[in-house]
């Protein structure tokens, strides 16, 4: 693989967190993802059900309204049933990110609601002009919960909005205004309001800013359980020093997880115990390998149960193979059934990781991977002597990878950039077609039909029943008079 195609996959593997690897295995979604990426136009002949990309990723709509391509949006709403609960939403945050109010009056026509969570996200992007026709032309009101974590700094205009508007900023302005980093813009905004003082102190601990910090010490002493909170480990020195630092095994968990290094070596430095196995889970929950690794050359003690627990809940954020080599040097084993789960969440280079250090297969491997259609794990437990099932088959319905169901089926196996040796055909039933007529996909029940699955009375009883047009009339085409007795 180039470096182009490398970075190009690093890039969007990032955006979609992980969920199009195996789209790039399939020449269609592919071209698609290259084609949003470089904000072309998407071809009429690329806008059929059997894209995927077009359908199973929200963030797709984001992209595409922040790239101004809105003439594809509409195409889109025509072709897709409940287009406006499904897909809306990222729209109205691409058209916020684009600084686009035509986009947004579009999707509220189209029967959108706007929210707080929209609004905060125009606060969020520095689009003033956007923020005051949504509040004004939609009478969005503006409470504290709006301006709470924002993720950007806010631009002078909007603060200046909302440090005029006593009637809707509420107390938590102070976070907001805090965040910017601007002691000036603190200090002013505090003698209008006293009481967003505490909100002050929030923020700069959060972001490190100790000059506003030392201003909100300076109007309010209890802030103990601000204090809590450590990202910084200049803040922390400083509260230290200051004896505003509070002990308890609590904060140091919080630490770890939160994979602060510095800050934990700090509070070991200054003597405070830092030995416990919550610790040492906290650190390994954070994902920082360093920590865990310094960790364990000061003799933390480590709970097997409690990393147990810990890796069962981070295999769907991909945990990087370097923490989990660690792990195995300290002598832990992982458990069998860790298998399975990492086959679900698709990543092959952890499940061989996993077989390589004594894990073992089993055949349900491959069922659960056929869930979010991750082929080549497919492939890869079959030739490592998993063995598939009718329910492998049934599991590639409910996300409509009809392209796995073909590949397991023996057909167009040529058309998916997988080396395989493998001849066999994976087993189906019934439940294909039951699946099939419950998420009205009537290509799939088309294809089952046709290539001779499995299909009773009680298939076409819950075709007839479901009141979908396309599925009736497909079920009729192939028994006009009905089902034979």
């Amino acid at each position: 693989m180039t470096k182009i195609e490398s970075d190009f996959q690093t890039r969007t593997i990032e955006v979609f967190n992980g969920n199009v690897l195996l789209d790039f295995y399939f020449p269609l979604y592919k071209f698609t993802i290259e084609l949003l990426f470089d904000n072309y136009p998407i071809p009429d002949k690329y806008i059929i059900m059997e894209n995927r990309i077009l359908f199973n990723s929200h963030l797709i709509y984001q992209l595409i309204t922040a790239n101004k391509n809105v003439d594809f949006l509409k195409k889109m709403s025509h072709l897709i049933e409940n287009f406006v609960s499904n897909y809306c939403a990222h729209i109205a945050l691409g058209a916020i990110q684009a600084g686009n109010v035509d986009v947004l009056k579009w999707v509220v026509k189209k029967g959108y609601i706007i929210n707080n969570g929209i609004v905060k996200y125009a606060i969020q992007h520095g689009q003033f002009n956007i923020l005051k026709w949504m509040i004004i032309k939609h009478k969005c009101p503006l409470d504290s919960n709006i301006i709470i974590d924002p993720m950007e700094q806010p631009s002078a205009e909007i603060l200046k909005y909302f440090i005029m508007d006593k009637n809707n900023y509420g107390n938590s302005i102070g976070y907001y205004v805090s965040f910017s980093g601007h002691l000036d813009t603190v200090k002013f905004c505090h003698s209008v309001e006293p009481s967003i003082i505490r909100d002050v102190a929030i923020a700069a601990i959060q972001k490190g800013y100790l000059d506003i910090l030392k201003f909100a010490h300076k109007y309010c002493d209890d802030l103990n359980d601000v204090y809590s909170q450590h990202r910084h480990p200049h803040i922390l020195e400083w509260m230290i020093r200051k004896k505003h630092f509070v002990f308890s095994l609590t904060t140091i968990e919080n630490i770890a997880t939160g994979g602060n290094l510095e800050c934990l070596q700090l509070v070991h430095s200054k003597g405070y115990d830092i030995f416990h196995a919550s610790v040492f889970a906290g650190a390994v929950s954070s994902g920082n390998t360093k920590m865990v690794k310094w960790l364990s050359d000061i003799g933390c003690p480590l709970d097997t149960s409690m990393i147990n627990e810990i890796i069962d809940s981070c295999l769907n954020r991909r945990p990087k193979l370097s923490l989990l080599k660690l792990l195995r040097s300290l002598n832990y084993k992982f458990d069998d059934r860790l298998c399975s789960l990492v086959a679900y969440y698709g990543n092959l280079e952890i499940l061989n990781f996993f077989y390589a250090n004594g894990c073992t297969l089993n055949n349900n491997i491959i069922v659960d991977a056929a869930i979010n259609g991750h082929l080549d794990v497919i492939i890869w437990a079959y030739d490592h002597g998993c063995k598939w099932n009718v329910k492998t088959c049934m599991n590639t319905i409910q996300n409509y990878h009809f392209i796995v169901l073909k590949w397991l089926r023996g057909i167009s196996r040529d058309t998916c950039n997988i080396k395989s040796s493998i001849t066999e055909i994976c087993p189906w039933d019934e439940s294909v077609c039951s699946e099939a007529i419950e998420y009205r996909y009537v290509d799939i029940l088309r294809f089952a039909i046709i290539n001779g699955c499995p299909f009773s009375k009680i298939s076409y009883d819950a075709a007839i029943a479901s009141g979908n047009t396309e599925i009736i009339d497909c079920v009729n085409e192939y028994y006009p008079d009905g089902f034979p007795s």
